[in-house]
C-alpha cells in the first residue's frame, strides 16, 4: 500500500460499530411484524375447531333423542286412548243390546199381564199423574240487575212477589249499567224509562199485610194451613229469596263463551236448559216443580269453609228462633244487606258466612 492510500484511509472517519446493528436490528424487526401479520391470518387451532364440533353434534343427537322419545309417548298414548274408546264403544253396544232386550221381555210381560187383568175384569190401574209444572219469568233487561222468577201456583193461597223489579239495584248501579248501554248523552236520567221502578218505588209497591187482615190479600177466616203469618215458609218465599241473590250469575251465563259451567247446584242451573244465551225482559217458560225443590235440597247440603250458598242463607234466616216475628219489610232489609255481599267467581253464588250472620241478626234485634 502506498503512503498517499495510507494517508487517505487515516483521514477517513472512524466507522459506527452501531451503524450495523441498528439496521440489523430493523431489518429483524420488520421480518418479525410481517411474520405477526401473517400469523393472525392464520386459522384457529384445529382441535379447538374439532371440540367444538363434538359440542354441537352431542347437543343435536341429545335434541334428536329427546324429539324421538316425545314423539313415541305420544303414539303411545295415542294408541291407548282409541283402544279404551273402542272398548267403551263396544261395551255401550253390548249394554244397548241388553237395554233393547230388556224393554221388549218386559213390554211382552206387561201385555200378557194386560190380557189376564182384562180377562178377569181387572180394572186397569190410573196412570201417573203429571209433575206441576213452575212458571218462570225473566224480570230485568240483560246486564246487572236481571234476574229469575219463579211461580209455584200453591193453590188459592198465591203468595206476593217480594221482589218487585229492580228491587235491591242502587240508583247509582242503575244510572252506570245505563250510561254502559247508552253511551252516552248527558242527561242519563231521562234516558231511563218512564215505567221502570225507580228505588223510591220499591217499598211503595208493596203493599203486604198479615193474612189475618181483612183488608190484605188472600184473606180468609183464621183457619191458616201455614205457621207464618206472611206466608214465608212457603217454597215459593224460599225459591223468590234464593234467585234474588243469585242474579249476579246470569251475567257469567251471559258473557261466557263456554257455556254455563260451574253453576250445577245453583237452583236458577236447571231453569236455564235449553233458553238462549240473552234473556229478554218478561219472556216465560216452564219447568217441573220437582226440580226446584231437589235442587234446595242440594244446595243446602253443600259444605262451604267459612261461605255460604243462597239457599244456606235462607236457612240461616228460616232457622231464628224469631222467624215468625219477620215481616216484609225485615225480609227486605235482609235481602239488601246480602245481595251487597254476594258474590259468584264463576261456581255458583256465595256468601261470606260471619257477614250474613251479621246481617240477620242485626235486622232480627231490630224487630
Amino acid at each position: 500500500m502506498s503512503t498517499s492510500t495510507m494517508a487517505d484511509a487515516s483521514l477517513q472517519p472512524p466507522a459506527d460499530p452501531y451503524g450495523d446493528t441498528l439496521e440489523t436490528l430493523w431489518q429483524r424487526s420488520k421480518k418479525k411484524l410481517a411474520l405477526t401479520k401473517n400469523d393472525s391470518k392464520e386459522p384457529p387451532d384445529s382441535a379447538i375447531e374439532d371440540e367444538s364440533a363434538a359440542l354441537a353434534k352431542a347437543a343435536h343427537e341429545r335434541r334428536r333423542d329427546q324429539v324421538r322419545r316425545a314423539q313415541r309417548k305420544h303414539r303411545e298414548r295415542k294408541e291407548k286412548y282409541i283402544k279404551s274408546l273402542e272398548q267403551e264403544l263396544l261395551r255401550l253396544r253390548h249394554e244397548r243390546e241388553s237395554v233393547s232386550s230388556d224393554i221388549n221381555r218386559f213390554t211382552s210381560e206387561n201385555n200378557l199381564l194386560r190380557e189376564i187383568m182384562r180377562a178377569h175384569g181387572i180394572q186397569m190401574p190410573l196412570k201417573k199423574p203429571r209433575d206441576r209444572l213452575a212458571k218462570v219469568t225473566v224480570v230485568g233487561e240483560p246486564g246487572f240487575g236481571q234476574r229469575l222468577q219463579v211461580s209455584l201456583d200453591e193453590g188459592e193461597d198465591k203468595i206476593p212477589n217480594f221482589y218487585p223489579e229492580g228491587f235491591g239495584v242502587s240508583f247509582t248501579q242503575k244510572v252506570l249499567h245505563k250510561a254502559a248501554d247508552l253511551f252516552t248523552s248527558p242527561q242519563i236520567e231521562d234516558q231511563i224509562a218512564p215505567d221502570e221502578p225507580r228505588p223510591e218505588h220499591f217499598n211503595a209497591d208493596l203493599q203486604i199485610r198479615p193474612k189475618d187482615d181483612p183488608g190484605g190479600w188472600g184473606y180468609e177466616p183464621p183457619v191458616a194451613v201455614q205457621s207464618h203469618p206472611y206466608h214465608f215458609d212457603s217454597t215459593q218465599v224460599a225459591v223468590d229469596f234464593v234467585l234474588f241473590l243469585e242474579r249476579c250469575c246470569l251475567r257469567h251465563r251471559m258473557l261466557g263463551k263456554q257455556g254455563f259451567s260451574g253453576h250445577a247446584l245453583t237452583l236458577q242451573a236447571p231453569l236455564l236448559v235449553g233458553t238462549p244465551p240473552v234473556l229478554q225482559n218478561q219472556s216465560t217458560w216452564e219447568v217441573p216443580a220437582s226440580e226446584i225443590e231437589r235442587l234446595l235440597e242440594l244446595a243446602g247440603a253443600l259444605n262451604l269453609d267459612g261461605e255460604i250458598t243462597p239457599v244456606q242463607a235462607w236457612r240461616l234466616i228460616s232457622d231464628h228462633p224469631k222467624f215468625d216475628k219477620l215481616d216484609p219489610a225485615g225480609l227486605q232489609r235482609i235481602s239488601e244487606g246480602l245481595v251487597r255481599n254476594i258474590h259468584c267467581f264463576g261456581f255458583g253464588a256465595i256468601l261470606d258466612e260471619q257477614t250474613s250472620i251479621n246481617i240477620v241478626e242485626k235486622v232480627y234485634a231490630s224487630l
